[in-house]
């Protein structure tokens, strides 16, 4: 779903819900706020490695790391690729990206691996498709 979408899903739901339009647009504020939380700051954390002269907190640093990890590995590795194709078209959630068994993926995987000798290796199964 686009973020439009999840807000349009977010607004019907507070409509159908709510009594009193007393403090709805603020309410609805806060709603969608936490809903491009996480895009925006995948989006930032991608734009401050373009700005070396910056000093930046060990916080970005880690994230920065931890997606680079992310994209050196995809190639080799089907389980990494569809957790991170998933996410980057907000099928899923970025924090489906902190799941353990793929934390140590990112963690221990070596580059290295050839491609050939590349196997789909277990993992957490992603969540069906919504209809």
């Amino acid at each position: 779903m686009t973020v439009a979408v999840m807000e349009a899903v977010v607004l019907d739901a507070m409509l159908t819900t709510t009594r009193t339009l007393d403090g709805f647009p603020r309410r609805f504020q806060c709603k969608i706020a936490q809903i491009a939380a996480w895009l925006w700051f995948l989006a930032a954390l991608s734009d401050r490695a373009w700005q070396p002269d910056r000093a930046t907190p060990r916080l970005v640093r880690a994230g920065q790391w931890y997606l680079n990890r992310w994209q050196q590995l995809i190639p080799n590795n089907s389980t990494l690729f569809i957790h991170y194709v998933r996410m980057m078209n907000m099928l899923s959630s970025p924090a489906a990206l902190l799941h353990p068994a793929l934390l140590l993926k990112i963690l221990f995987q070596s580059r290295c691996l050839a491609p050939s000798h590349a196997r789909p290796t277990p993992g957490p199964s992603p969540p069906p498709l919504p209809r």
